[in-house]
């Protein structure tokens, strides 16, 4: 998760006011924004705020695969997926388990709405998937996965583990198959990006095969004051850390829980735990970056998440070279330097403007709004003219195209072309059709001497002094004196 990202601009142009949501309970929420509550040291959170002056989720789908979310609560903003534990039909909770609800709140619950928290990404939406909880197969997993990618989220959140100790275990073929399909398929080949929480059974994870697998992020815990939560599994395949203590979520509407209730509230809980807790921030922040540039893909979410991160505990932390700790991985989730890392707004459309001249075709230069170096995709294809099929592809620096041989002047072609940044391709143009013209008629030009003889003169003099041979042949014919 080490590997550098493509540079964006140093100011977004899509920046919005920066302001902290208005919800009531806002400030029971240390990991957004620590002043010193639960006297932890200011300042020691996911530094929301940076991230929010940005986006705050516009625009994606998280999905929570859990033990169910509650589909009612009033802060959340919810679409109901499968259970795969009743097979009843809604994936809302009915075993009074708020688990799977807390997970989605800390995530994307709504913010400055009035009421309760704020998520992450708080203008996120959630697709909810019941899963634990309950029996469930590998198969149930497998179908989990391939329902939220094929549902369109961004982001898929587990905040579970596959093995219940921590011996090694080889990860299952569907599993494989579901984590490479949201990697190949989600987000129409950007992929999905797919976070774990590591589990909170203080042992060392090195062996687990899901936690393993490239394509997942594994979130350890961490307190508010940049240390390791003793729960919080440690190993190999912890990637990132985030708060795992004291979190303020949503609970099951009207569930009291007693001393957990978040200022009473029975609708939310106070003191939310662990790396389960820790897990959905780490979602809610790839939403984030996704939200700020769509076009970014889930390797480079991973990538920037890790080179972003917050290196904590140098003491205890016991980094190796690379930069990684078995505690904290790439270290601890910064959301505004990952947002800011990657926002970026794609590169206008760059319309065909049609051959100035046979045989090449034009198109405009864009300015690109973040000023990032441009190279050109061009798709064209012969709709009418010569009889054989006719298409081509090609990648350019320049915003122009030599038309090839195989094209003739009369030949209709359909055009598309799109600019490219260093994060990826804009907007494909409107396909125009463009009538190849025929190579104009030059006017020759007489050298003024023998000794310009060369360039494009020469094959006009040459010309020139056929048709003089030619007519001198006629006329000694016409007089009867031919020569041979």
């Amino acid at each position: 998760m080490a590997e550098a990202a493509p540079e964006a601009g140093d100011a977004p142009l899509n920046a919005i006011e920066a302001e902290l949501p208005g919800d009531p309970f806002f400030a029971a929420q240390w990991y957004l924004e620590n002043t010193g509550q639960h006297d932890f040291v200011v300042g020691i959170d996911i530094n929301a705020a940076e991230a929010w002056s940005i986006t705050r989720g516009a625009g994606t789908l998280l999905a929570v695969v859990d033990s169910g979310v509650d589909v009612d609560h009033p802060d959340l903003a919810v679409f109901d997926g499968t259970d795969f534990v009743d097979d009843d039909g809604s994936s809302d909770p009915t075993n009074g388990n708020h688990h799977g609800t807390s997970v989605a709140g800390i995530a994307a619950a709504v913010g400055n709405n009035g009421i309760g928290i704020a998520g992450v990404a708080h203008e996120a939406e959630l697709y909810a998937i019941r899963l634990i909880g309950g029996p469930s197969t590998v198969n149930d997993a497998h179908d989990a996965f391939v329902e939220a990618v094929d549902a369109g989220a961004d982001v898929i959140n587990n905040s579970w583990v596959r093995a219940e100790s921590c011996a090694g275990f080889a990860l299952e073929q569907p599993l494989v198959d579901a984590l490479d399909y949201a990697e190949e398929a989600g987000r129409d080949g950007l992929g999905t990006v797919v976070v774990f929480s590591v589990g909170n059974r203080a042992c060392d994870i090195s062996g687990d095969g899901l936690l393993g697998h490239p394509t997942v992020i594994g979130v350890g815990g961490l307190d508010g004051f940049d240390e390791h939560e003793p729960n919080s599994c440690f190993g190999d395949h912890v990637d990132l850390a985030a708060p795992s203590a004291r979190i303020g979520a949503t609970g099951l509407v009207g569930t009291d829980d007693g001393d957990d209730n978040l200022d009473g509230d029975p609708d939310y809980v106070a003191a939310f735990a662990g790396t389960s807790a820790a897990a959905p921030q780490v979602a809610g922040v790839a939403a984030l970056m996704i939200s700020a540039n769509p076009r970014i893909r889930a390797e480079d979410v991973r990538r920037v998440l890790c080179s972003t991160a917050v290196r904590v505990d140098p003491v205890r932390g016991d980094w190796s070279p690379r930069g990684h700790s078995p505690l904290y991985g790439c270290g601890r989730l910064d959301a505004g330097a990952a947002v800011r890392a990657v926002a970026n707004l794609g590169p206008p459309e760059t319309p065909v403007v049609g051959p100035f001249h046979a045989p090449v075709l034009h198109w405009s230069v864009p300015v690109d709004p973040d000023g990032d170096a441009l190279t050109y995709e061009l798709q064209a294809t012969r709709i009418s003219g010569a009889e054989s099929p006719w298409s081509a592809q090609l990648t350019t620096d320049r915003p122009r195209w030599i038309l090839p041989a195989e094209l003739e002047p009369g030949d209709l072609v359909e055009v598309q072309v799109r600019a490219v940044d260093p994060w990826g391709p804009g907007a494909w143009t409107s396909p125009r059709r463009v009538r190849l013209p025929a190579p104009p008629m030059q006017e020759p030009t007489p050298s003024s001497g023998c000794s310009h003889l060369g360039g494009s003169s020469l094959p006009w003099l040459l010309a020139a002094s056929a048709l003089a041979r030619r007519r001198r042949k006629d006329l000694h014919r016409a007089r009867g004196t031919a020569r041979v």
